[in-house]
């Protein structure tokens, strides 16, 4: 067999840079200089390189099943694809000590729908294993069998260590495992490449010196053992890529962080940008079309003036350490009318995808996106991608191609007659001209799984903001999240998967609202998303109590304990405003339920015409405040939609959609609320009880609240004291035990810089609270 050249040998390319380099006695290791570098293939000193025989198309590959059952059948055994769903033919053994069961197979790589069969008769769902998949149209368990055939990697169990002493000394090690490929000869790799991504692309910044001593091959090529050293902060992505007997294995990823304290969700407001309507950064707009208003229209903003937001500290100022923007994919260039069909609508918010693999020109095309990860990178933010999965544009690639076309469903309009919202959640269209994904196919559901790890891959993104969950086959949730934590989170990093399963909520208690609670559960937990919008919490509180004044403290208190009861485990996005919802200030202005009066609420609502102006009081942005002062300083991942920092105002969508506005844009009113929401999350991200610490209630009554967010720390913790009433108030709070506080220590107000002494062991401690308004208090 012909060896490949050794690694001293090969020449540096342009491509990322790498930390393998070959080392004599005399070598100090390769100093990459340059933003990127390729360092080729390193081979051991001794041995000979593995030899593959081609496997025949008959050749199998092991995997084993395992499964608990909930209670004590007398037999348990498998039906699948390769059994011809026999109930009978495969039983599993067991149970074990563990009260599992257990069966060894042998099938060639690829996919296979299966069932549990308890005591030959009960069918079901394996629920150890998440997979899913469909045959006939029927759900089934998939079994995924991957091929035996290609050597790979992964990372030996319990070794990855990451550190960060201070600023520039971060440190990562980690024993990397070889699996041999079934077929071969002689076991081990042949040839190891490996890529490093940095968040450090600025032209003379310094980057660690790369060698063999980084990623050091065992003689036996069985293993391997990666040291980096000198890290700056921000995030890597390693790619180590193994060969044997001339064959390419599958890569394995390995993104990290370096940070000065380990990453929580919990620790940042989640922003939400819709790009075309945040910043204009190249001064252009290509793709206003013609017959459509502007409010409907692209308006200019793109990647690029995200990008200068990051690069001049904006989302630093405010503590943001995660964006959610908008769709990147590319958009059709026609418009289309509304749901009122009487306005045409261009695609600039992103939900209309046309091709799978691109970034939409218009907001700046794939270089751009790569540079706003870059640069998010730096700042230590993460970037959450929103993506599509229920529907494509009927200009879609896919949809275009014939050989594609059953992968869609064309039937019913959401919302028309015999098309109920709730009855055909799965297979109506949102719009005649969005055909419907049917998740139901294979080939299509792997197609788009593939697609959404594309994009996180190539350009390092962070997570997902998934969009329309409960109008998409369960497969599609529980395969993506299988597939995106086998992928990118080998090396401990979450990936933050987000669903959006919007729901309503019902007056009266948890019971009746039970429904709605459970259909936003079913797709979180261990095998499925991290968290999802709180729908439930938001139709409760947010409006009823802060704009409308229909509810009261005891409300809220009720509805955010029983959301953190309810979503145990998970981590909830709670809001007041979104790209879906008319402008939170305007809410507040228009308040009243009279039809047809000065500030009838109907007018927040409006897109078109009689729109919502700009609050001519202070009393619509107080309402804002006193909201936003107590989502953020609750337990979950608060959403901070683009402008209301500052109290934008606006109607139903697209209204609620304004361009954004900068500092010299601001009346002195928004000038004041940007000041005061400023001061609000420097202290979220300042206090680790804000963002970490249960939720403890100290005080309650109609319209004074407070609570805790203790931390171990004491010095990290947080009294909360809220005031609903237009008036100042004296609140007499008692210190809750969980604060850990000292009697006679200082107490500051987070938000003014006031002082108070800690009372003495059973006191209370008298506080006055602003109207419409709150203190947090910290221990010195």
């Amino acid at each position: 067999m012909s060896r490949p050249r050794p690694l001293c040998h090969w020449p540096l390319a342009t491509l990322a840079a790498a930390l393998l380099a070959c080392s004599s006695p005399h070598d100090t290791g390769a100093d990459l200089g340059t933003e990127d570098g390729d360092l080729g293939e390193v081979l051991p000193k001794d041995g000979p390189c593995a030899v593959l025989v081609e496997p025949d198309a008959t050749a199998t590959c092991p995997v084993t099943v395992r499964y608990t059952p909930l209670r004590s059948p007398r037999s348990v055994a498998i039906a699948g694809e390769w059994n011809g769903w026999s109930p009978t033919a495969q039983t599993l053994s067991g149970p074990d000590g563990s009260g599992a069961y257990s069966i060894s197979l042998n099938l060639p790589p690829g996919t296979y729908g299966y069932k549990i069969v308890e005591d030959g008769a009960n069918w079901q769902l394996d629920g150890q294993n998440p997979y899913r998949k469909y045959v006939g149209g029927v759900e089934n368990s998939g079994l995924r069998v991957p091929s035996c055939f290609r050597v790979g990697l992964s990372v030996a169990e319990g070794t990855l260590r990451t550190s960060r002493s201070a600023a520039g000394q971060g440190e990562v090690s980690a024993t990397i495992k070889v699996r041999s490929p079934s077929h071969s000869t002689v076991p081990g790799v042949c040839q190891l490449r490996a890529t490093i991504r940095r968040p450090d692309t600025i032209p003379g910044a310094p980057l660690p010196t790369l060698s063999s001593v980084e990623l050091k091959l065992a003689q036996d090529r069985q293993s391997a053992e990666l040291h980096l050293r000198n890290l700056t902060d921000g995030k890597y992505l390693l790619t180590l890529t193994p060969t044997a007997g001339g064959k390419e294995g599958e890569s394995l990823l390995l993104p990290l962080w370096i940070e000065a304290e380990p990453f929580k969700w919990s620790d940042t407001p989640l922003y939400m940008a819709m790009t075309d309507r945040f910043i204009d950064g190249d001064g252009k707009n290509p793709g206003q079309l013609p017959m459509v208003l502007p409010e409907a229209n692209f308006r200019g903003g793109d990647l690029q003036g995200v990008t200068q937001k990051i690069e001049d500290g904006y989302f630093d100022r405010l503590g943001i350490r995660a964006l959610w923007l908008s769709p990147f994919y590319t958009q059709p260039a026609s418009a289309h009318l509304d749901q009122s069909g009487k306005v045409s609508v261009a695609a600039y918010h992103g939900y209309w995808p046309v091709q799978a693999r691109k970034v939409d020109d218009r907001i700046g095309g794939d270089e751009a996106l790569q540079k706003l990860v870059q640069a998010a990178h730096r700042h230590g933010i993460r970037v959450l991608m929103d993506a599509v999965l229920n529907h494509v544009h009927e200009q879609h690639e896919y949809f275009q191609d014939p050989q594609k076309r059953g992968w869609f469903r064309t039937g019913c309009t959401c919302g028309t007659a015999g098309c109920d919202w709730t009855d055909k959640r799965l297979s109506c269209l949102f719009a005649p001209y969005m055909p419907d994904i049917d998740w139901t196919q294979s080939d299509a559901s792997e197609q788009f799984i593939a697609d959404t790890l594309w994009w996180l891959e190539h350009f390092d993104l962070d997570g997902l903001r998934v969009d329309a969950v409960k109008h998409v086959e369960d497969a599609a949730i529980f395969n993506l999240t299988a597939r995106v934590r086998e992928r990118f989170e080998q090396a401990g990093t979450r990936y933050y998967l987000l669903g959006e399963t919007a729901m309503g909520w019902r007056d009266g208690d948890i019971a009746t609202n039970q429904s709605e609670y459970d259909t936003i559960k079913r797709y979180m937990g261990p095998l499925g998303l991290d968290g999802q919008f709180d729908f439930v919490w938001h139709h409760a509180t947010a409006y009823r109590i802060f704009a409308y004044d229909e509810k009261r403290f005891l409300h809220l208190d009720y509805w955010t304990h029983a959301s953190l009861d309810k979503f145990a485990g998970s981590t909830m996005v709670t809001y007041l405003g979104s790209h879906d919802t008319s402008r939170f200030v305007s809410m507040s202005t228009y308040r009243d339920p009279t039809p047809g009066s000065t500030w009838d609420r109907n007018i927040a609502n409006n897109k078109w015409e009689n729109l919502p102006q700009p609050p001519i009081s202070d009393e619509p942005y107080d309402r804002q405040w006193l909201g936003t002062l107590t989502v953020f300083t609750m337990p979950g991942m608060p959403l901070l939609y683009y402008g209301d920092e500052y109290g934008e105002f606006g109607g139903g969508d697209p209204d609620n959609r304004h361009l954004m506005r900068l500092a010299s844009q601001l009346s002195p009113r928004e000038k004041a609320q940007l000041d005061r929401m400023s001061q609000l999350l420097k202290a979220r991200q300042r206090l680790r009880g804000l963002r970490r610490g249960k939720l403890v209630t100290a005080l309650l009554s109609e319209d004074l609240y407070a609570y805790a967010r203790p931390d171990a720390d004491p010095t990290q913790g947080a009294l909360v004291v809220l005031n609903r009433l237009a008036t100042p108030m004296v609140a007499s709070v008692p210190i809750p035990s969980e604060l850990g506080w000292t009697a006679g220590a200082t107490l500051t107000d987070q938000l003014t810089g006031s002082t108070l002494a800690v009372p003495a062991a059973g006191g209370r401690l008298s506080v006055t609270v602003p109207a419409r308004g709150g203190v947090v208090l910290s221990q010195k």
